[in-house]
């Protein structure tokens, strides 16, 4: 089993219907890498090269068990406005059994940038700057346009960020229930003893 986390603003803008796309529909959306906050992922020297040996993909990224979750929360989900999605998926399925959550990889973070080796093209499409490794990001990646939908019963917990508007509650809530999730917790960040970390207490549903 994989822990994988999803941070997002969730707020009245334009985003808003991505947002509804992926609870309320179970379905991912891709980014292509024009659209990363880092101007060189995807896009460092030799990529130019890769890019022949690659078929185009747009991606959907998450975050493992050991990233940092303050610093997460305040680059992704709106500075502590947003809400963080815990999802768990099986991954030790035959590749043709596995949900879409199982077929991503890790991210390696690197000081330097390989030698670029045409059998090992598509690594470049999973590697960062060592600066990011905060992130521990998990990235699946998609070549084509189709609507790709995780499991009903991978959405464990939905973490509502230590600033997060409490009268946008019952449109989550809402669209949680739309997606026909299982046993969903949902939980609000505050502060720990620690001056580090935040602990996570249930909503009353």
């Amino acid at each position: 089993m994989i822990e994988l986390y999803k941070y997002i603003l969730f707020r009245e803008d334009k985003s808003l219907g991505f947002r509804k796309q992926l609870i309320a529909e179970r379905i991912l959306y891709f980014n292509t890498a024009d659209n990363f906050n880092d101007p060189l992922d995807c896009n460092v020297a030799r990529w130019e090269i890769a890019k022949s040996s690659l078929k185009p993909a747009r991606f959907f990224c998450l975050a493992m068990k050991e990233r940092d979750d303050n610093l997460m929360f305040a680059h992704y989900a709106d500075e502590h406005r947003g809400i963080r999605l815990k999802f768990a998926a099986e991954d030790d399925l035959p590749i043709g059994e596995c949900s879409v959550l199982a077929l991503g990889r890790p991210v390696i973070y690197r000081n330097e940038i390989p030698d670029f080796d045409k059998s090992k093209a598509h690594e470049f499409y999973f590697m960062k700057s060592k600066s990011w490794a905060y992130e521990c990001e998990y990235r699946i990646a998609a070549v084509n346009n189709e609507s790709l939908q995780y499991q009903d019963s991978e959405l464990r917990e939905v973490s509502l960020g230590a600033r997060f508007d409490m009268g946008l509650l019952p449109k989550l809530k809402e669209w949680i229930d739309l997606g026909g999730h299982q046993d969903v917790k949902i939980t609000q960040a505050v502060q720990s003893d620690d001056f580090l970390n935040f602990n996570y207490v249930p909503i009353s549903a």
